[in-house]
């Protein structure tokens, strides 16, 4: 052995040796400093402006400070994640004044909510103020089926969708909306009768005139909102159609483009049997001859799926929500909330 490598057999190389043991770290998610104004709730409802402001004044500060000193002592989390957490949380309570059940689906926006029931007389002033009714923190006695939990995640993105602006701090916090197909027959239901007993059975029964003024408003919103993503839907399909007809490729990424814009169309687009619309038609029998002869008549085409563009239309919502902070375990479904008098 040459001395060379003597001396580097003795001290190591600065050669690279990957570890395949080593676990390969996300980037950590950077939270914004910057919060939407009025919780980012949805202009176009406008009985919401009264209930989210009827939550501010029912929170007080003296026990919300306590509430969040508590947190962060326990916890590592940045102010600003903890900032957009509350916000999850608030956002959380105004689904329970609107809706029989909410399931919780953020486990860090869970640890807010478990500090807030440790002040037990404040906790209950809060739910006086807000609703006139207790908001339970009650885990599932039951886990749902799979079929149930697809379709409350799916239920519960289309509203959370009509009433807050999504932002990507929200789908860190509560995993990515809009994975799970609803099914079709409710969509129906709301857009010829949003008044439909199977629909109404999911509100909260209540005689708060601003809840059931928002329960109204939202109900014929979505109803008008279906209406039009179907119109919508309808003449992607029809397009298509046509582009089968003409011979040509309908572009994924305009599809994509057009589902992005419109949360409604985004279901129905994966409710319904056009998933297929996602995905890259095959190549014709000209441009596999072209590709052949490009690579000098190789066996190899130069043609790729583009299936990773978009996720699996019927995988499970499993990704992962932001827990590297550590979080209640209460998280992911497992647990949820409702309002009783």
């Amino acid at each position: 052995m040459g001395l060379f490598k003597k001396i580097t057999s003795l001290f190591g190389t600065n050669e690279h040796k990957p570890n395949p043991k080593k676990r390969i770290e996300a980037p950590e998610f950077i939270y914004s400093h910057n919060l939407p104004e009025q919780l980012g709730i949805m202009s176009s409802v406008h009985s919401l402006n009264r209930l989210a402001a009827r939550l501010e004044d029912a929170l007080n500060d003296t026990y919300m400070n306590q509430v969040r000193d508590r947190v962060m002592s326990k916890h590592r989390y940045t102010a600003e994640k903890y900032n957009w957490m509350l916000l999850e949380l608030k956002r959380y309570f105004i689904l329970c004044a609107v809706l029989k059940n909410v399931p919780m689906y953020s486990n860090d926006t869970d640890v807010i909510w478990h500090e807030m029931l440790m002040f037990t007389r404040d906790y209950e002033d809060f739910c006086r103020k807000f609703t006139g009714d207790f908001i339970h923190h009650q885990p599932h006695s039951v886990q749902p089926s799979e079929a149930e939990r697809i379709s409350e995640r799916a239920w519960y993105d289309l509203l959370y969708s009509r009433l807050f602006i999504i932002f990507p701090e929200n789908e860190q916090l509560s995993r990515p909306f809009f994975k799970q197909p609803i099914e079709e027959g409710i969509l129906r239901r709301i857009e010829h009768d949003p008044n439909d007993e199977v629909i109404t059975a999911r509100l909260r029964v209540t005689n708060d005139l601003d809840v059931k003024q928002l329960q109204e408003e939202l109900l014929l919103t979505l109803s008008h909102q279906i209406r039009e993503a179907h119109l919508q839907l309808d003449d992607l399909l029809r397009q298509d159609t046509l582009s089968v007809k003409n011979q040509q490729k309908t572009s994924p990424n305009v599809l994509r483009s057009n589902a992005a814009m419109d949360p409604i169309l985004s279901i129905l687009l994966i409710s319904t049997s056009t998933s297929y619309l996602f995905e890259e038609a095959p190549p014709s029998e000209e441009e596999l001859r072209k590709a052949q002869d490009t690579s000098g008549g190789g066996g190899c085409s130069g043609f790729h799926s583009n299936e990773h563009e978009r996720s699996d239309s019927n995988a499970s919502d499993s990704s992962p929500s932001d827990t590297s902070d550590g979080g209640s375990s209460c998280g992911g479904s497992s647990c949820g909330g409702g309002c009783s008098s």
